[in-house]
C-alpha cells in the first residue's frame, strides 16, 4: 500500500527516527481508525478495500490463555485476547505504585468486576504475584445476572480455588452494587480500625459513591488510600 518492505521501514526509521517515519506512513495511508478496528467501517485506501474485524487485529504470538471483554458502556464491547506473560510485565509496575500511595503495609481491597471483565482479576493476579494478595474483592457485576459464559465462571474459581495448590488464598469476589457503597466503606472503617489504614482499587464512579456513603454514615475512612481509573476525575 505504501510502496515499501519492512527493510525500507528499518532503513527510515534509523534515518529519520520513528516520529518522522510513522508521520510518512501515516501520509501513505498505512494506519487503521478506530471505526476500521472495530470492523464498523470498511478500509478504503485509494482503489484498495479491506473489511476488518477485531479478531484480525490479535497478536498472533501470545499464548492466549483467557479473553476478557470491556464493559460496552459507550459502544459495542471490545474482546481481547490475554497473555499472562502481559500480567507478569505489568505486575512489576505494581509495588512502586503501592509504595507511592503509602499502601504497601495497610490491607489492599477491589472494587472492580468479575470475568470478562478484565480489571478484577488483572488487579488479583498482579497483587498476588508482588506477594501482596488482595484482602477483599468487591464485583461491582454479578455474573449471574449478566449470564457470565460457562467459560468465564469456570476460569473464576479455577483462578480462586486453583491458587491453593500455591498456598495462596485469594479472596472470592462478594458481589456489590453501585447502591451498595456502605458495604465498602464500613469495610474501609474496619480495616483502617484494625489496621491503622486500607487501600482501595476501584474505578472513580464506585469510589465516589463509597465516600458519599462514608460521609452520609459518619464512618471514618480518613487517611485511607484510593486508587482510581477508568474515568476522568476532573472536566480536564
Amino acid at each position: 500500500l505504501a510502496g515499501c518492505e519492512f527493510g525500507d521501514i528499518e532503513a527510515r526509521v534509523n534515518q529519520e527516527g520513528i516520529e518522522t517515519t510513522l508521520q510518512k506512513l501515516l501520509a501513505a495511508g498505512v494506519y487503521v481508525s478506530w471505526e476500521e478496528f472495530k470492523g464498523r467501517k470498511e478500509v478504503v485506501r485509494g482503489a484498495s478495500h479491506f473489511q476488518f474485524s477485531e479478531r484480525d487485529f490479535d497478536n498472533p504470538f501470545l499464548d492466549i490463555y483467557y479473553r476478557v471483554q470491556s464493559s460496552g458502556s459507550r459502544s459495542a464491547s471490545t474482546r481481547t485476547a490475554f497473555d499472562l506473560s502481559h500480567q507478569l510485565a505489568t505486575s512489576y509496575y505494581r509495588l512502586p505504585m503501592l509504595v507511592v500511595n503509602n499502601s504497601l503495609d495497610v490491607p489492599v481491597g477491589v472494587w472492580k468486576p468479575v470475568l470478562p471483565a478484565v480489571s478484577g482479576t488483572s488487579n488479583l493476579l498482579q497483587q498476588w504475584k508482588v506477594g501482596k494478595p488482595v484482602a477483599k474483592w468487591f464485583s461491582d457485576v454479578d455474573e449471574r445476572q449478566v449470564q457470565s459464559p460457562l467459560t468465564h465462571r469456570l476460569a473464576m474459581r479455577y483462578i480462586i480455588y486453583g491458587s491453593r495448590l500455591w498456598g495462596v488464598k485469594l479472596a472470592r469476589p462478594e458481589y456489590v452494587g453501585i447502591q451498595g457503597a456502605i458495604k465498602v466503606a464500613q469495610w474501609m472503617a474496619d480495616t483502617k480500625q484494625q489496621f491503622g489504614g486500607c487501600c482501595l482499587i476501584s474505578s472513580v464512579s464506585p469510589a465516589v459513591k463509597m465516600c458519599q456513603a462514608a460521609i452520609e454514615s459518619g464512618l471514618d475512612i480518613a487517611g485511607s488510600h484510593l486508587i482510581v481509573s477508568g474515568e476522568p476525575l476532573t472536566l480536564a
